[in-house]
Formats: structure tokens, sequence, C-alpha cells
């Protein structure tokens, strides 16, 4: 991070100080009964995708490109559709612990965002097309599904084994309903897989086109960690789905599920880039 261009440190180190504050008060408000500070959470999230806009635009300028080929540029661009969509569900979620949970997980992606963050590659090093900007935002869409798919779950996940030590009086009017979140923790994982498997067929689409090209080895390609830890979370979406819908399996396993798919996604957009090396790129 410390080798990002000065604008761009600047405004990614006020971003993370607001998504630090917004986690902070996040915290304080689980403590406390009072709704004066959480308030601010949704400014505060409000002012943070603003910033991290504007790194995106000066990416954009500085590469001539529409910034989506880095590791980067995509995690900011996960983290403005994961912020955007906390801010329109919580005009009609207002529960605490919802609010919370998903300010959490923001901080956390911008965590995970400062770590793989790098100055823009060099214009004449992007190749920029209109698959590979479909495949992007498909696989950024998947991830903003399958992360809102493992808060969901988590949240059902708490909320269950409160109400199953009667603890009711814990979860009332603090959590959304166990039926909400049922229905949004299906939805992710219906969302997730559904654009991931767009992002996978344009993605071998890229590669098909790539073959001829002397520095492509489809072998290499097949067994590179990322598409392997994708390609296995995709399997599991799609039995996981499968299951549910012949009602062979519970909510339950349905959120434990989720979370494993989303341990699977982050790792392969970010744990796979910082300790395995991967030849997934556009650069």
């Amino acid at each position: 991070m410390v080798h990002l261009p000065v604008p761009e440190l600047v405004l990614f180190i006020v971003a993370g100080v607001l998504c630090a504050v917004a986690a902070l008060i996040g915290y304080m408000q689980l403590r406390s009964t009072g709704q004066s500070t959480a308030r601010l959470l949704v400014p505060l999230i409000c002012l943070a995708t603003c910033l991290e806009a504007i790194i995106l635009v000066l990416r954009g300028v500085e590469v001539q490109a529409l910034p989506l080929t880095g590791l980067f540029e995509s995690m900011l661009v996960l983290l403005i559709v994961f912020n955007l969509l906390y801010v329109l569900l919580s005009v009609a979620v207002t529960q605490i612990w919802f609010s919370s949970v998903m300010v959490w997980m923001i901080f956390g992606l911008v965590v995970l965002t400062g770590m793989v963050a790098e100055p823009a590659a060099a214009s004449a090093q992007v190749e920029i097309t209109p698959w590979v900007v479909f495949h992007s935002i498909a696989m950024v869409i998947s991830m903003a599904f399958i992360t809102f798919s493992m808060v969901a779950g988590s949240l059902f996940l708490v909320t269950s084994n409160r109400l199953k030590h009667k603890k009711v009086m814990k979860v009332l009017g603090r959590v959304p309903s166990i039926h909400w979140l049922q229905a949004s923790l299906l939805l992710g994982v219906k969302g997730c897989f559904v654009t991931l498997s767009i992002g996978l067929a344009s993605g071998i689409g890229l590669v098909t086109m790539q073959a001829a090209a002397p520095d492509v080895d489809l072998q290499e390609w097949i067994v590179d960690p990322k598409i392997v830890l994708v390609a296995c979370a995709w399997i599991l979406m799609a039995f996981i789905w499968a299951l549910h819908a012949l009602g062979m399996v519970k909510a339950k396993t349905l959120a434990y599920s989720s979370l494993l798919a989303f341990f699977l996604m982050i790792f392969s957009l970010v744990g796979v880039s910082l300790f395995c090396g991967t030849q997934h790129n556009f650069t």
C-alpha cells in the first residue's frame, strides 16, 4: 500500500479511517440501546464510497482505460458495490445487528484491499476488451452476492442459536426476522451462482480466444489455484442450491455452505495472490 501514488494513498487511508470509525460505532451500538451514533453509519460509508470512487477515477485517467484489470481495482469496485448495497438496505432494514455486521464486513474488505494495493499498471500493459470488462463485472458482482449471503448466514446462525437457548430478548428488534434472513441467504447464494456462472463462462471464452498465444498454457490455467478455488465454490453452490430446491437440506446447512463458499471466493481473490501466485491476470 505504501507504494501507491500519494493522492491515492491519502484517499485510501481516509476511506479506511472512515470505515474503521463506522466499525467502532457498529460495535458500540451493540453495547447500548441508543441510536444517536448509529445514524452516523450511513453518512460515513457514503463518504468512504465517494473516496473509493475517486481512486478508481484516478486509476482510469492514469491507465486511460476502464480500471477493472488489477486486483486492487477489482477490490475497490467490490467495496463500492457492497457499500451501496448496505446503504440501500439500511433504509428498510434498521436492526442494529444487521448494520453492525455489514459495517464490520466493509471494514474487513478495506483491510484486504489495502493488503493487495499496488500502483496502476502502465497503460501499455493493460489489455481491455468487452470480454474482460464483462468477466470482471460478473466476478465482482458474484463476490458481492456471496459476501451478502455470508452476512445473512452468520446472522441466521447467531439468531437460531439464541432462539434455541430461549434468549428471545437478545434478538427481538435487534436482528432481522429469521424468515428475512433465510430469504436473503438463499438470494445471495442464487445470485452468486448465476453471476459466477457468467463469470466462469466469459473467462473460458477469454482463455479460448488467447489459446493461440505462445505465452498461454491451457494446462497451467486449468490448475491455477484461483481457478480451482472458484470452481470449487461454484460446484458447492450448485450442489447446495439443488439440494435445497429438493428440500433435502435445512437453512442452517445453507448458511454454513455460504460461509465456506465465501472463504473459498475471498481466498481465491486475495489469498492466492498474496501466498500462492496466479497466472490469472490481464496485464
